[in-house]
């Protein structure tokens, strides 16, 4: 996503998250002032797994409360976050609850899915992520989604487009359902050293990616439920449970005994739900890694990327696949010796896409 109020149109800007603008209409002059600052808040305080716990079930009652017969669709990865939204939804005897997983067939988001819906005994559809399926991303109605959820900003979600088409193509998906997304969840583990092109320091790291990755990317992707008819509810964007959090200082979720430790043994494990997740290559803290980084030569950093790039082990969507393609479309005879990455790919495919529907406007 593009960083700060810059977008991808010449002399345009766009306020941030937690701002807002004052416009002069005598004169045309404007004033753009923070209102809200992502940062944690003092005193901090420790996580009292009581309180916590009650805060999530109240959120999750009203937001039963709001959805009411209305199907309950639930994107299930392997992770923590939309593991707690499901492991709650049981909790409180919730209906109607659509849950669906994608990737490739033998991927470790399916394993631990697989165990989590089998458990608790959920309707639950997988959506294999096949060659076949991901050319979708070269039609025109990747197009046709791609132009109406960027704003300039970001590039659009390609994940779950995949499954939502071949859902909706197939007649699964239910009609007028919500999705409940664990989108903004890992924010609140203190999981932030894993994006790169961060602050060093931790306070910073919050408040720069709110603004950028939740405000821009994640904003962008709930589009994509749109386009497929559903609402959506952001449960980790409720105030109260962010207040909450906000005001438990970064070390203390990363510890042990903080946020994931929470939510294993307050929800999960009384569900027998508690498996543990396989963290991505790219964000297990590595202090070495950081180090090499740093201080390698650019062409060999880029070597060892890509190698673990094209570890089939650490593609769980079959990303690899569209990443050929993409290189073939851009590099073809043309001398590069490593493939880039997906999402610098993507990024050069997005823009070949914008300057087709609309020119040289955008940058």
């Amino acid at each position: 996503c593009t960083e700060g109020n810059n977008t991808l149109l010449q002399n345009w800007k766009q306020i941030q998250p937690g701002e807002f603008i004052f416009i002069n209409k005598l004169t045309g002059d404007f004033l753009v002032s923070r209102y809200f600052i992502f940062r944690s808040k003092l005193p901090t305080r420790k996580i009292n797994r009581v309180e916590l716990r009650e805060l999530f079930l109240n959120v999750f009652r009203s937001i039963i409360d709001t959805i009411g017969s209305k199907p309950i669709v639930v994107p299930l990865s392997g992770g923590y976050d939309s593991r707690c939204i499901i492991a709650i939804l049981k909790e409180l005897n919730a209906k109607n609850i659509f849950v669906y997983t994608y990737g490739m067939n033998d991927s470790f988001e399916k394993k631990i899915a697989q165990k989590v819906v089998q458990q608790l005994n959920l309707d639950w559809h997988f959506v294999e992520y096949t060659d076949e399926l991901q050319d979708s991303f070269f039609t025109e109605k990747w197009k046709e989604f791609s132009y109406k959820n960027h704003h300039f900003t970001s590039l659009p979600i390609e994940q779950d487009f995949f499954a939502l088409l071949y859902l909706q193509e197939n007649k699964l998906l239910p009609e007028g359902g919500v999705v409940l997304s664990g989108y903004l969840g890992d924010y609140f583990a203190g999981h932030y050293s894993k994006f790169v092109n961060v602050p060093d320091d931790e306070n910073d790291q919050m408040e720069y990616l709110y603004a950028n990755r939740a405000g821009k990317f994640i904003v962008n992707s709930i589009r994509l439920y749109e386009y497929f008819g559903l609402e959506w509810i952001l449960p980790f964007a409720a105030n109260s449970i962010n207040d909450y959090i906000l005001r438990v200082s970064i070390q203390e979720r990363q510890l042990q005994s903080g946020y994931n430790n929470f939510l294993s043994e307050v929800f999960f494990k009384p569900l027998k739900i508690d498996f543990k997740k396989r963290e991505h290559y790219y964000h297990r803290p590595n202090p070495l890694k950081s180090f090499l980084k740093k201080h390698l030569p650019k062409k060999v950093v880029s070597f060892v990327v890509n190698r673990n790039l094209s570890n089939k082990k650490n593609d769980p969507n079959n990303a690899n696949y569209l990443r050929k393609k993409l290189f073939e479309i851009f590099y073809s005879g043309r001398k590069k010796n490593i493939m880039p990455p997906f999402n610098e790919l993507y990024a050069e495919y997005f823009i070949s896409i914008l300057k087709e529907k609309f020119g040289n406007k955008s940058e």
